[in-house]
């Protein structure tokens, strides 16, 4: 992973900031059920719109640094990429693409 890549936004979801500590907030992410977590201050990324306690209606997106949600198993996973297996022709096809050949020539 590069440094652009560790340091890229992840966005957790919309959540408000319930409890702050010196090093970290607890977030209650907004969903189909509400969960809360801890997050360290040093990972949230500069487009985050819950950052701390102390502001009235602090609520918005939480947004932070990838190499922490992947750590944390909430990064978005991307497909992987492999190749599509292809199956080989099948003996119909080889026989009409020889006689095709076979007319060509003529």
């Amino acid at each position: 992973m590069t440094d652009e890549e560790r340091t890229a936004p992840v966005r957790l979801g919309d959540g408000t900031c319930e409890i702050e500590r010196p090093l970290a907030i607890l977030v209650v992410l907004k969903g189909v059920v509400d969960e809360k977590i801890w997050i360290p201050k040093s990972v949230l990324h500069p487009d985050s719109e819950v950052y701390d306690a102390t502001s009235a209606g602090n609520a918005g997106a939480v947004v932070v640094y990838a190499w922490w949600a992947t750590a944390q198993g909430r990064a978005p996973r991307t497909p992987e990429r492999r190749p599509i297996p292809m199956k080989p022709p099948s003996k119909k096809w080889l026989k009409d693409q020889a006689a095709r050949m076979a007319r060509a020539k003529r």
